[in-house]
């Protein structure tokens, strides 16, 4: 009988204080809409994105552009 191993692609779990932290919030029907917008138009380009990426990512631009103004 063949032995059933776990796949874990040789990486180790992050420690707790370096992993991500699941968060729940209410957006705007504009708001998703043009977040469904963005991910069609990433998906038309060939890109692979998912919907908490593209947050992830709106948000570290919010501080970027507040840091360089």
């Amino acid at each position: 009988m063949p032995e059933i191993i776990p796949e874990t692609r040789g990486r180790r779990p992050l420690p707790p204080e370096l992993r991500k932290r699941m968060v729940s919030f209410r957006i705007s029907i504009e708001a998703k809409e043009s977040l469904e917008r963005y991910l069609r138009l990433k998906r038309e380009r060939g890109e692979a994105v998912t919907k908490a990426k593209a947050i992830e990512d709106a948000i570290m631009n919010l501080e970027r552009s507040v840091t360089h103004e």
